[in-house]
């Protein structure tokens, strides 16, 4: 029997250094084991609890303690890269003493007016940019080593937060405070509403998730979430479809988003139209750009140019699939060209 229960003994030992050496080096503190694990966040992440997958090791569940150390990791979303430095507790379970993951610092000129947002964080954030989904739609903002992190410990997807933030120089939004739901930073002084001429103007082309009064415009930045109001110019940019370049002239709402004052965009040269006209109906395909309308009928597809004097009228912008009636005449270019567009 003596020798049955050396046999199991030494065979938890074994086991026990095989756990935490798992992840290679191990370091001594306070007589607890602890090992670094570097791994992606695997879905099922909560504030309690990180999933941590491992490419050579599988998945770990790790416990997350009040005193675990998140300075250096703030959010936690599926896919993201971190490092772990974990120890086993007296329950068994892996317990994460700390969370490290990269962050990029900014220079970047914060505007000093302040508005207050609340939503869920969606779980394609990253420790730089910050997607939130609000009831007004999907907000980003970017996240800089100054942002304030006292209200909360740790941001997860799904989890409900209040933003205090203000408009930076790139024509972002940047966050001056996170907290969790329900607890507000005395730093927000209220709405903000641009003055007028105040903007910023970006550059880039829309997303196949624009509509015709919300614009989503990839820029070299990422993508900015644009809200085209009803006095929105877009005479010179009504394009809305993937791959047209176009340019918005922001501003930030007193509802806390980023909105269009104007929308410019690249039209085809003029040229010398007929007196006569003709209609024509059918949808907008994906493909047109802000110089060329292609217009699916029912007879195939059209190439109608638009011109600088061009009229939108039914809505701000046209992406695919929209319906529109084009009232065009033959240019001396032999392409026909739209003098009207009237969305339905």
């Amino acid at each position: 029997m003596r020798g049955f229960k050396k046999v199991i003994t030494t065979g938890i030992i074994v086991m026990t250094a095989a756990a935490l050496s798992m992840a290679g080096k191990l370091d001594v503190h306070a007589d607890t084991a602890v090992t670094t694990v570097s791994g992606t966040v695997s879905k099922g992440t909560t504030s309690d609890t990180l999933y941590l997958f491992c490419d050579s090791q599988g998945t770990f569940s790790v416990k997350l303690d009040s005193n675990t150390d998140t300075s250096r990791c703030r959010l936690l979303v599926p896919g993201k890269a971190v490092t772990v430095a974990m120890y086993r507790g007296d329950d068994a379970c892996m317990h994460a003493q700390s969370i490290v993951s990269g962050k990029s610092s900014t220079s970047v000129t914060i505007d000093s007016n302040r508005a207050t947002v609340q939503g869920k964080v969606l779980d394609k954030s990253t420790e730089e940019v910050l997607y939130l989904d609000t009831k007004d739609g999907e907000m980003v903002l970017k996240i800089d080593p100054t942002t304030d992190f006292s209200g909360t410990k740790l941001m997860v997807a799904g989890k409900t937060i209040t933003v205090v933030c203000s408009r930076g120089s790139d024509a972002y939004m940047h966050a001056i405070s996170i907290s969790d739901n329900g607890s507000t930073s005395s730093s927000s002084s209220g709405s903000y509403t641009a003055p007028s001429g105040d903007t910023t103007a970006v550059s880039g082309t829309p997303t196949d998730k624009s509509t015709g009064n919300v614009l989503y415009l990839n820029t070299s930045g990422g993508t900015m979430y644009l809200v085209v109001d009803e006095g929105a110019d877009t005479t010179g940019g009504f394009m809305f479809t993937p791959n047209n370049k176009l340019t918005a002239y922001v501003y930030r709402g007193s509802d806390a988003n980023m909105h269009a004052a104007k929308v410019t965009g690249t039209r085809a040269s003029g040229a010398t139209v007929s007196g006569s006209s003709s209609t024509f109906s059918g949808s907008v395909d994906g493909n047109s750009t802000e110089d060329m309308l292609l217009l699916v009928t029912s007879g195939g597809t059209m190439k109608i140019r638009l011109d600088q004097n061009t009229s939108l009228s039914g809505t701000k912008g046209l992406t695919k699939g929209k319906v529109v009636t084009v009232t065009a005449s033959v240019g001396s270019d032999e392409y026909w060209h739209a003098l009207s567009i009237t969305a339905r």
